[in-house]
This record gives structure tokens, C-alpha cells and sequence, in this order.
């Protein structure tokens, strides 16, 4: 028995601007590709049209960034030491990759995309879940503040209700049928592991990056891997949350904060030795 107490959709993140911050939401549309409305549904590039985000510049760490919606417009407070910018989203886009310009030092255009965004991986464009129990136990193995993980991993819908790492036993084994859930009336398939970029490793605030960061998590996530996680998904440890995809008959749903999670189907896991 996995669940302690009725499953629901604790938290909705998205994330309007790739690779800053994010912010909460209490209703999110999904996409016809699967995605959430607005989540990383504009970017930075460069001159060559390559994404500037966390991965390739720590500098992306040092920028605040507050969103709130008013009437489906994303307004913005961006605000890096003493400048700053504010303004509407998508009207004020080039005023923004000007200033953002500006820091970088280099030129830089703000992209848009309202049909699928700009997701890490396109075979899964699907929101992220992970359990905020999950969340819960890699802070205390972090030995840091529950918001900082938070900041550092950045799921989009966090279930309560449910064990630490409930999320991986949504996972077929490989090359098996994945698993699926209903949050509210839309329908999620579980369809693999994300594997980890060197953005975790980064304190969310300053860009300083932790070496032993994937060691001591890697290590933690091997000791503490659930017997409902399927083995053969994890060839290597620094993999958490859950990259999920949404069956086409479910896009145009909405997901609201509070919504009862359902598991529709459970993928048997292969005994360990």
C-alpha cells in the first residue's frame, strides 16, 4: 500500500521564461502537446539561435525574476544587483532582451512559443511530477531548506498525499507500457526518470556550484531507491522526478490545485535479486 491519505495536486509551478524563476500557479491549461500553458513558453537565444539558459551560463542564476498573471498576461519584475525591468509579456519582449543584453553581454532576443514551449526534452513534453515528500527527503539529504531543492529541481506539479519517491513506481520497466494517472479528469503517463543537468548542483541564488552535489545525492538516491522503482530505469542515480506525457484526447484539460490524483494503471515491477 503506497498512499497514507487521499492523493492531490499540492503545487502547480510553471516556469514562463526558460531556465529562471518560476511561479506558482492555482490553474494550468495543458497544451495539445502535453505541456502547460505558459510553461517555458519563452526563451533567451543568442545571435546563433542557441538557448542561453543554466546549463551554459551560472550568470542566469544572479537574475530575480517575479511573474503574476492579470488576465492572461504575463507581467514581469526582473531585477539583477541595482537594474531592473518590468513590464508585459509578449509586448515588452524586446525591451527585455535588450536589458537582458545588456547583462550578458552579448546580443539576445526573447523567443516566443504558445504551442509547445521550450522544453529540455522533447520526447516528453509532458509537466514534470514529483511527490513533495520526495522533495522533503533530498533537502534533508541536502541538509537545506525544502524551497531551496524546490528552486533547484524544478518540477511543475508536486502530489501530496503520497510516499517519498511514490512518483517512480509509475515507471514501466524498460520497453514496458508506462504507467498512468488521472490528476482531476486528465489523464498522465509515466515516462521516464529525468536525468539530471549540472543546474541542481548550483546554489539557486548565486550559480556557485556544489562538486560533491551529485555524489552525495547519487549515492543517497541508490540507498533509498523504493522497491516499487523499476531497476532497469535506473542505470545510473542522478536521475529524479517524473518526465510524463499527456494522450492527445486529454489536451485542453485544466489542472487546478487541490485535484484528486488517481492511479489508473501500475506497471508490475521485476523482482530484485
Amino acid at each position: 500500500m503506497l498512499t497514507h491519505k487521499q492523493p492531490v495536486l499540492e503545487r502547480i509551478r510553471i516556469y514562463p521564461l526558460k531556465s529562471f524563476d518560476g511561479m506558482d500557479v492555482a490553474i494550468a491549461r495543458v497544451l495539445p502537446v502535453g505541456a502547460l500553458a505558459s510553461d517555458r513558453r519563452f526563451a533567451l537565444c543568442d545571435a546563433g539561435g542557441a538557448f542561453l539558459n543554466g546549463k551554459r551560463d551560472p550568470r542566469v542564476h544572479a537574475v530575480r525574476i517575479a511573474w503574476r498573471m492579470e488576465a492572461d498576461v504575463l507581467c514581469f519584475d526582473a531585477t539583477v544587483g541595482q537594474r531592473s525591468c518590468h513590464g508585459r509579456l509578449p509586448e515588452d519582449a524586446e525591451r527585455l532582451g535588450e536589458w537582458f543584453s545588456a547583462h550578458f553581454g552579448q546580443e539576445l532576443t526573447v523567443v516566443e512559443d504558445t504551442q509547445r514551449g521550450y522544453p529540455d526534452d522533447t520526447d516528453a513534453h509532458g509537466p514534470t511530477v514529483v511527490a513533495t515528500a520526495s522533495i522533503e527527503r533530498v533537502a534533508a539529504w541536502l541538509g537545506e531548506p525544502l524551497a531551496r531543492t524546490r528552486r533547484r529541481f524544478r518540477a511543475n506539479l508536486e502530489i501530496g498525499g503520497v510516499p517519498a519517491f511514490w512518483e517512480d513506481g509509475l515507471l514501466g520497466e524498460e520497453g514496458a507500457a508506462p504507467g498512468r494517472f488521472l490528476i482531476g479528469d486528465v489523464e498522465f503517463q509515466g515516462l521516464k526518470p529525468c536525468v539530471r543537468c549540472p543546474v541542481p548542483t548550483r546554489d539557486p541564488d548565486t550559480g556557485v556550484a556544489d562538486s560533491r552535489l551529485p555524489r552525495v545525492f547519487s549515492a543517497q538516491r541508490r540507498t533509498e531507491l523504493p522497491d516499487w522503482a523499476p531497476q532497469s530505469r535506473f542505470t545510473h542515480y542522478y536521475r529524479f522526478t517524473l518526465n510524463t506525457g499527456v494522450p492527445a484526447a486529454f489536451s485542453g484539460g485544466e489542472l487546478h490545485v487541490g485535484d484528486a490524483l488517481r492511479e489508473v494503471f501500475r506497471p508490475a515491477q521485476t523482482p530484485r535479486e
